[in-house]
């Protein structure tokens, strides 16, 4: 599971409103599937989701740029 959400968080990294249809047919999984880890992520500050569309948090963002820069591994942040 931690595989998708490294694929979702990566197709969200620009900051800008996705819509989850698009996303789950990028992703290639099923779209309540999608729905289901973009609540868990949201309920975690990692997101935000409204509207079917989705958009990930600015510190969350930040983060990621941080651990790009720095080689760290993903499992420290989840």
């Amino acid at each position: 599971m931690s595989e998708i959400m490294d694929k979702l968080l990566d197709l969200l990294i620009d900051g800008e409103w996705h819509n989850i249809e698009e996303l789950a047919e990028k992703m290639k999984i099923d779209n309540k599937k999608l729905e289901e880890i973009i609540k868990l992520l949201q309920k975690f500050n990692f997101l935000t989701y409204k509207n079917s569309k989705v958009r990930i948090s600015t510190d969350v963002k930040e983060l990621i740029k941080y651990k790009g820069n720095h080689k760290i591994n993903s499992m420290v942040f989840l």
